[in-house]
């Protein structure tokens, strides 16, 4: 009978021991879920700013592209003589020039 209640007792002990792992191991989950929803929104707040960033960056590119366009146009109405490909080129390493020195 002793042996029985023994059983018993440590039968009940061990539910309640696997009754709060149970109960930790779901307040785990829960701020794991928690966190992952977090993270989410994080991200979708980081996207929604490089793709705001890249939109300013292609502006800043075209109106360079523009600007080199024009001042091209300028220097040969004024006879001075030089080709397309050293202004793209000099555009080009300045833009590059600006971009990294920005990043």
């Amino acid at each position: 009978m002793a042996k029985k209640l023994n059983e018993k007792l440590m039968n009940s002990l061990n539910l309640g021991l696997n009754t709060q792992k149970s109960k930790t191991t779901q307040q785990i989950l829960n701020k794991n879920n928690e966190l992952k929803k977090q993270d989410k929104e994080i991200n979708y707040f980081l996207n929604k700013q490089l793709i705001k960033e890249k939109a300013k960056r292609i502006i800043i590119t075209i109106s360079s592209y523009e600007n080199i366009e024009n001042k091209f146009k300028e220097m040969k109405k004024s006879g001075f003589d030089i080709d397309k490909s050293t202004i793209y080129r000099n555009a080009i390493n300045t833009i590059y020039e600006n971009w990294k020195n920005n990043k």
